[in-house]
């Protein structure tokens, strides 16, 4: 059986030390501590740049859309400016004949009228004259 020692006769013996454990206060090891805020913070910065990239993605696509949109209608009114262009184009044509049958009367700048009856009775009716013989 084990003998209890005698620490007072024999003073150089090991003496066990009584450890006490304090169940209130708890111990915090910091490296564990340390590795887990460096990982809520790498997680929140991955969920942040993940909502700002596909609320980037939907902006983008909203813009080429109204991009789109705003090329087709300027293709359409190039179009019809080209169209109109062409059309001014032969309408210059159609002037000139005009200007060469308004000169003709160019001589014509009086307006004369004449009563005249016609069929539904007498009435005033006015034209181009002049005054020197053509």
């Amino acid at each position: 059986m084990h003998q209890p020692h005698d620490y007072v006769n024999q003073p150089h013996d090991y003496i066990p030390a009584a450890v006490i454990h304090d169940e209130r206060r708890l111990r915090i090891n910091w490296a564990t501590a340390g590795a887990y805020i460096t990982a809520a913070l790498g997680l929140g910065i991955a969920i942040a740049v993940t909502a700002l990239f596909l609320s980037y993605r939907g902006t983008v696509v909203t813009q080429m859309s109204q991009l789109r949109q705003a090329l087709s209608t300027a293709q359409s009114a190039q179009s019809a400016q080209s169209k109109s262009d062409s059309s001014l184009s032969d309408l210059s044509g159609r002037v000139t004949g005009i200007d060469n049958a308004l000169a003709a009367l160019a001589p014509y700048s009086t307006v004369c009228s004449q009563d005249l009856t016609g069929p539904n009775g007498p009435a005033a009716f006015y034209f181009l004259c002049t005054d020197q013989k053509p």
